[in-house]
């Protein structure tokens, strides 16, 4: 039994003493592609939305036909600045906002 115990106690101070004095790896080299900085940067973000805007907007349909007057599309109330808010404040690192014209009906002018 007291061979036991001496046993234990050596174990226990040789173990971690011989743990403490290796040196840590250093991690292995990159294999293969290595993405960019900008890559990173981009993966970095995380969190993004994305706004889908066009005539389907304002008449409830999700695809257009052509078929929809442009004067459909009279926006005076639209608050961008309350999408960026809403946005910024569910955790949202950036906006992308596209304009959808499945309807054919290009939006760009206006």
């Amino acid at each position: 039994m007291n061979r036991s115990v001496s046993l234990i106690l050596a174990l226990s101070i040789v173990i971690p003493a011989s743990c403490a004095a290796q040196k840590t790896a250093s991690p292995p080299d990159p294999f293969g592609a290595v993405p960019t900085a900008n890559q990173i940067a981009w993966h970095e973000m995380e969190y993004f939305g994305l706004v889908c805007y066009g005539l389907n907007t304002y008449t409830g349909q999700e695809w257009g036909y052509g078929d929809v007057s442009t004067d459909v599309f009279k926006p005076t109330d639209l608050n961008t600045d309350q999408w960026a808010r809403v946005a910024k404040a569910s955790g949202m690192t950036g906006l992308i906002i596209i304009q959808v014209n499945s309807s054919r009906c290009p939006i760009i002018s206006s």
